[in-house]
């Protein structure tokens, strides 16, 4: 459970953004990927969703492929890393799912282009 909120708490300060049309990762800040690898590699048991979104630009097959291709983009950099496969749980979301800054915060369609990381608590 420690290990669930401290993913909880790594992710509410950054969500790993992506450029129109890119399956490459802006890692702001970057080392976000290196400090849930850390969180995982110290708790083997914790496993987390990456969850893959896009934008409403294009069409919905091609969100769908973008949104599946920038989670694994992401769950790859975290096996490079050495946290384990049986630790990944990833889903494409495609526009499915806008990004909600908070409240008062105005949305930005760009804000779409994301994966999350959501710890699986069990």
């Amino acid at each position: 459970k420690e290990a669930a909120k401290e993913i909880v708490r790594l992710m509410r300060k950054s969500v790993i953004w992506f450029a129109l049309n890119s399956t490459v990762p802006k890692l702001e800040p970057a080392d976000i990927i290196d400090r849930i690898a850390a969180v995982l590699l110290e708790n083997p048991d914790q496993k987390i969703i990456v969850s893959g979104h896009a934008s409403k630009e294009g069409n919905a097959r091609k969100n769908r492929i973008l949104s599946e291709k920038r989670s694994q983009a992401v769950a790859d950099l975290l096996l490079q890393k050495g946290v384990k496969a049986e630790q990944l749980r990833v889903e494409a979301h495609a526009a499915d799912i806008a990004y909600d800054a908070g409240s008062g915060v105005e949305h930005s369609i760009a804000l779409d282009r994301r994966v999350e990381i959501i710890p699986i608590e069990e």
